[in-house]
């Protein structure tokens, strides 16, 4: 499964700062939520994190703490969640972060979106991310974004 992860803290501006990593597949069990991230959102902490707290040599860390997505799978002990709801995480730093294509956390820290209440009023990604993730890239499609989640 694709990921975005760093290896250590260099410029943003470096084609190296972020680089496109395959981890495995995660399985549910025991209170987990597996959710297919739909939407990320990059903040201070975000950055914080990739300047003061490098992975270990060699090895590479994901970021991303507030995350929109489907549940997939849950584990054998969740009770309030089940497939095709849709989620919303506020980070805890323990985990992997969510710039990935799915995320296994425990349930008790996502809570329900309600879709209907939600409303996109400002879209910011780059021209690569258009690209890479197949979005919609004229401001007349923001609409369209608010049915990918």
């Amino acid at each position: 499964m694709k990921a975005v992860a760093f290896r250590k803290a260099l410029p943003i501006t470096d084609p190296e700062s972020l680089t496109d990593i395959e981890l495995p597949q995660p399985i549910a069990t025991g209170r987990d939520l597996l959710v297919k991230v739909k939407a990320i959102a990059v903040n201070p902490v975000d950055y914080k994190v990739r300047q003061l707290l490098p992975p270990a040599d060699g090895e590479h860390k994901v970021l991303g703490w507030d995350a929109v997505g489907e549940v997939v799978a849950t584990g054998e002990e969740v009770t309030q969640f089940k497939p095709g709801e849709i989620v919303y995480y506020a980070g805890d730093l323990d985990p992997s972060g969510m710039d990935i294509e799915r995320f296994l956390t425990d349930a008790i820290r996502y809570f329900e979106l309600d879709v209907k209440q939600v409303r996109v009023q400002r879209v910011a990604v780059t021209e690569e991310q258009v690209d890479k993730f197949q979005l919609p890239s004229r401001p007349e499609d923001v609409e369209t974004l608010t049915k990918l989640v």
